[in-house]
């Protein structure tokens, strides 16, 4: 008997399962910064359609069904057109004969071989927030103050820039009272400073700096950055901080008139 005959067809489709594996590219979807799509390490490029639903795919690491795709994509049309739509949006993608999405049935999601940098940063996120890991190699965290899809106006990838941007932020804050707590005074600050760089709006991260700076006794620094966040405030929305930031810095305001 042959020898393949005698490994039977599992060890015959494993072979083959190995040789693909090894000639699958190496596919790298950024979304946070700007949107790019690299194989093997080098650019490509993909027409328009086919970019946002890559994109809306790697906003849904669980998949998302064809309807509520098409529904996403192309909200101004009726559901036939819209499916319709993504139909040839599929179709594209296909003819790129890259591993980037995978259909099962009504359900779309993206090849489990893609790289995503936004999952990657939500588990650093999520790391940097937890007093019970070990905290990563310094620098890491500089792709949590990136934006996502910068400039797309699709409600959907609006909706997800909010809330990523919230949770990064929050991340970064309890990062930087972790370094802080550690004797990192420097890097407490460098890290406070790039997030609020990020989202000089952002209350609760001009109360991490502020914090850090009045634990390590620089109330000048501590008085700079809340005036700065104030007048920021007041000029783009007409508000004033929240009491809750006021309090923190009372000490320092005493004797100042409101304004």
């Amino acid at each position: 008997m042959p020898e393949d005959d005698a490994a039977g067809p599992a060890r015959r489709r494993m072979r083959r399962s190995t040789r693909r594996a090894r000639t699958d590219p190496q596919v790298r979807v950024s979304l946070l910064g700007a949107f790019a799509l690299t194989v093997d390490g080098a650019a490509r490029e993909l027409p328009r359609g086919a970019r946002r639903l890559v994109a809306l795919l790697g906003l849904h690491p669980r998949g998302l069904s064809r309807i509520a795709a098409a529904e996403r994509l192309a909200p101004h049309l009726e559901a036939a057109s819209a499916g319709a739509t993504l139909r040839k949006t599929l179709t594209r993608v296909r003819a790129t004969r890259l591993p980037l999405i995978r259909a099962n049935g009504e359900m779309l999601r993206l090849h489990p071989g893609v790289a995503i940098d936004l999952w990657e940063a939500e588990a650093l996120a999520a790391r940097l927030a937890d007093h019970g890991q070990l905290l990563p190699e310094y620098g890491r965290h500089e792709v949590l103050t990136l934006v996502l899809l910068p400039g797309w106006e699709d409600d959907w990838a609006e909706r997800a820039r909010t809330t990523t941007q919230g949770r990064f932020l929050c991340a970064l804050e309890v990062y930087a009272r972790r370094l802080h707590s550690r004797g990192d005074r420097y890097q407490a600050l460098t890290v406070c400073q790039q997030a609020w760089e990020s989202d000089p709006l952002h209350e609760s991260t001009v109360a991490a700096l502020v914090g850090i700076h009045l634990a390590s006794g620089d109330r000048g620094q501590a008085l700079g950055a809340y005036d700065i966040f104030e007048r920021q405030l007041a000029a783009t929305y007409e508000l004033e901080p929240t009491e809750r930031l006021r309090k923190l810095v009372a000490p320092l305001l005493a004797g100042r008139p409101r304004p």
